[in-house]
């Protein structure tokens, strides 16, 4: 679970955009099927996709916090030092 805390941004949105990509196909899947007269074992196949959709989301949102949390740990290092940055007398070659 250490790998899904280092998580980016953009991987995460990703990870979640394929997740709905394949919950999306599945319902279209689904809904060609149920228009057939005798869908039978074939109502398998949506079924597989809507799972693995799902979880590729759930599994998304469970590295959430831990990712939001390093960034919020970011954000306040940046303020701390931008804030002592301010406070600090112009020493600057002036």
């Amino acid at each position: 679970m250490q790998w899904l805390r280092r998580v980016g941004a953009a991987t995460l949105g990703a990870v979640v955009l394929f997740g709905g990509f394949l919950l999306a196909f599945a319902t279209v899947i689904l809904v060609a099927l149920l228009g057939k007269d005798n869908p039978g074992l074939r109502l398998i196949i949506p079924l597989l996709f809507g799972h693995g959709g799902g979880g590729v989301v759930a599994l998304s949102a469970m590295g959430l916090p831990g990712w939001a949390n390093e960034q919020e740990k970011r954000m306040e290092h940046i303020f701390k030092y931008s804030a002592s940055l301010l406070a600090a007398p112009a020493s600057h070659g002036e």
